[in-house]
């Protein structure tokens, strides 16, 4: 679901979904659906929003162009939606 909500540049209504999210996934998972929860009120950070640009314009290439930029692997995993746990 984070990798999902990741490629928004603004999160959809969270409220239409977020009751049906059983009791026991919310607890293990607190972290990152507190952090949705706080996302849908702000809007997203300037960082996100330059990773979507990013990946719209290298759109069905950006998996395979991404890797031979020679990017630092912390920034290559952020563009590339590798799982962080929480929403930015």
């Amino acid at each position: 679901m984070e990798v999902v909500l990741n490629c928004y540049q603004s999160l959809p209504n969270v409220e239409s979904w977020m009751d049906l999210v059983p009791a026991p996934l919310w607890q293990e998972h607190q972290a990152f659906y507190s952090s949705v929860l706080q996302m849908a009120v702000r809007p997203r950070r300037l960082q996100h929003l330059a990773r979507c640009a990013l990946r719209h314009h290298l759109g069905s290439l950006c998996h395979c162009t991404l890797p031979s930029l020679g990017l630092p692997p912390s920034l290559l995993n952020f563009v590339l939606l590798k799982n962080e746990g929480r929403i930015e």
